[in-house]
């Protein structure tokens, strides 16, 4: 593999060099049959090529109905080509399109940021930053004030997410609010009613309903097999470890905005008082015994089979598909989104480690391709209010009516006539593009939902409030040298740190060792991450 790579290393470099003299129009004027605005985009029928990652249920296509509509609307159509749904031959392919120098004129930006700014800054990707002030300005309004309107949790800095090293814009990404909440905590709340408690707020609260989940049989089934605090969807550590937010404490990097600094939690006092509790919690039998190698299909026969109490999951497949489970059981058994416990300093809040990101890579584009103008005005089209409309909503009278000025999803969607759920007639309708980049509000995720999943809505709803969740890391503009050393530094801290926690909360270390666990992380090489990383922050920053 080694070998494969160096060979598209050099021949990417060979190709760029060929490519820093090719004719884009970028900035330029339109090709032959193009209009000066409005739709459609171009007068004659323009094809242009696209290569997406293939998906279970919303592969690329023309037979799409959506798809077909953007094309009715502006005369581009595309032609599109798969990657495997496999990464592995995904990266393959993509890595060896680069180098035939066969480049599609878009190109699903999933493959990642890091992947994508490497590329582009070494000329194969198109520049989008002089077309978005020229020709973009409903992406530029959605960059500015992205999702206006929507009650967020975290302020979203697209422009810092986006701008690569070199200060240009080799990508155009998807903006939605779903996106930013990631997993929440939840809790069986007929459990809290059945032993008298209410909803936990702080961490004697939550220690007072653990231990209440433990003795008094919250199950009614006599089992005595309750689990009071459990890996969410097999998740092991990492569905255990963010109770330390209950501390002060963050699990793994993060970015104090008091002193605008990049900072690592591990190292912290505060992680070593949270990891005291949590081996309070494990040594008490009120965290899942076997976290450490629980499967997500074990989470599920437990949460879904009336012996878990609290976890931390998706508010769709974690929450959603754990009472879906439960309901087979007992209709009035079910779990609820619980906002984070607070500290005793008063913060509430779930760590930037676990958090979603509202941001997230999408499209770019061929460097050599003959229509940027027309590819720019064509995502444009995405961000206008009828664009976005169409991605949200699909198409009026099929999909949607418009009631008392807000569009409302018809029986097609909500009460499928093949029996499909709602997100799923949502997809394979064409919402919410593959590789196109658009901007999603709350409206049509709460329409979709309320009805066949209100847990959803209301984990939703819970944690949408500003402040309860922290925003992602920053994606930070490396260079190639520095992502390869930043890859081999986290490998080397992970390596240390992760045993360590375990056995930590297990009982097998005493935290009387703490200490120790910290210089060892940082002989790890913490403090040369932290300065790399701090220095890519200031620039980072610059771009916001």
């Amino acid at each position: 593999m080694k070998k494969i790579f160096s060979f598209f290393v050099l021949t990417v470099l060979f190709t760029s060099i060929v490519y820093a003299g090719g004719g884009s129009q970028q900035g330029g004027g339109l090709a032959p049959g193009a209009t000066e605005g409005g739709l459609p985009i171009v007068n004659n029928l323009l094809t242009i090529t696209g290569i997406s990652q293939a998906r279970d249920m919303r592969t690329m296509s023309n037979d799409i109905r959506v798809i077909q509509e953007l094309e009715r609307r502006t005369n581009i159509r595309i032609e599109w080509e798969a990657f495997p749904i496999q990464a592995s031959e995904r990266d393959i392919k993509f890595h060896a399109i680069v180098a035939s120098g066969d480049i599609p004129d878009l190109i699903d930006g999933g493959i990642g940021p890091n992947i994508v700014n490497r590329y582009g800054m070494q000329g194969l990707f198109l520049d989008f930053a002089p077309l978005l002030r020229q020709h973009a300005p409903n992406i530029t309004r959605a960059f500015d004030n992205p999702l206006e309107g929507d009650l967020l949790p975290y302020d979203i800095n697209v422009w810092g997410e986006i701008t690569a090293r070199d200060g240009k814009i080799y990508n155009i990404p998807l903006i939605s609010a779903s996106n930013a909440i990631g997993a929440v905590w939840v809790i069986r709340t007929d459990w809290l009613q059945n032993v008298g408690l209410p909803m936990p707020t702080t961490v004697n609260d939550l220690y007072t309903v653990l231990r209440a989940f433990k003795d008094q049989n919250p199950s009614r089934t006599g089992a005595g097999n309750e689990i009071p605090f459990g890996a969410g969807q097999g998740g092991r550590t990492s569905r255990i470890l963010p109770m330390v937010n209950a501390f002060d404490a963050h699990m793994d990097l993060y970015v104090d905005y008091s002193d605008n600094r990049i900072k690592y939690g591990p190292v912290e006092p505060q992680f070593r008082e949270a990891l005291t509790f949590l081996n309070r919690l494990y040594s008490e039998g009120l965290i899942e015994s076997d976290y450490l190698t629980a499967t997500n299909a074990q989470w599920l026969a437990r949460a879904g089979g009336n012996q878990m109490g609290i976890f931390l999951g998706w508010p769709a497949s974690g929450l959603g598909g754990a009472n879906n489970e439960l309901q087979r059981l007992n209709s009035s058994f079910r779990f609820e989104p619980m906002p984070p416990i607070r500290s005793a300093s008063g913060r509430q809040y779930k760590d930037t480690f676990i958090t979603g990101n509202a941001v997230g890579y999408r499209t770019s584009a061929n460097a050599r391709t003959r229509y940027p103008v027309e590819i720019m005005r064509y995502l444009d089209y995405l961000f206008t209010p009828e664009g976005t409309l169409l991605n949200d909503f699909g198409i009026e009278g099929q999909t949607y009516n418009m009631v008392n000025g807000q569009p409302r999803y018809t029986d097609y969607i909500i009460r499928n006539p093949d029996g499909r759920d709602p997100e799923t007639a949502r997809v394979q309708f064409g919402m919410f593009f593959d590789l196109l980049p658009y901007q999603a509000g709350w409206s049509s995720h709460f329409q979709a939902n309320e009805t066949v999943a209100p847990w959803t809505v209301q984990a939703w709803r819970t944690y949408q409030s500003p402040g309860l969740v922290e925003p992602p890391m920053p994606t930070l503009g490396l260079t190639e040298m520095e992502l390869s050393r930043r890859a081999s530094l986290v490998a080397e801290i992970n390596t240390f740190k992760d045993p360590w926690i375990d056995r930590f909360i297990m009982g097998q270390e005493p935290l009387s060792r703490f200490d120790e666990f910290v210089a060892g992380i940082r002989r790890a090489g913490l403090d040369e991450l932290l300065v790399m990383l701090n220095a890519a922050y200031d620039i980072y920053r610059a771009n916001m």
